[in-house]
């Protein structure tokens, strides 16, 4: 079993040429590299781990920390390292780096 700390973090990036504040929460980051298609998209096996992650996710909406089955953090490790982001942030490498 292993516990992922969910918060929400401000931080100013660049976006559009512009600087502005940006709210990070851990479990949209998450939702995030979840969602994400990967090349060849989805199979069904792959599409049933994703759906237990966001149902956990769904059920911890309040919650402040995150609890996984090793099996479901495993494939979450997968998921976030295999996204791409659409903008730099301390942020998002720092929630990367808790799955290093």
């Amino acid at each position: 079993m292993k516990s992922i700390q969910l918060k929400t973090v401000k931080e100013k990036v660049l976006f559009n040429s512009a600087e502005i504040e940006q709210e990070f929460k851990t479990i949209e980051l998450i939702k995030q590299a979840v969602n994400f298609t990967p090349p060849g998209g989805f199979n069904a096996s792959d599409m049933i781990n994703r759906i237990r992650i966001l149902d956990l996710l769904d059920s911890a909406n309040s919650a402040e920390n995150l609890a996984l089955e090793d099996a479901d953090y495993e494939n979450l490790k997968k998921y976030v390292k295999e996204t791409k982001w659409g903008v730099v942030s301390k942020t998002i490498v720092e929630f990367i780096k808790e799955f290093e």
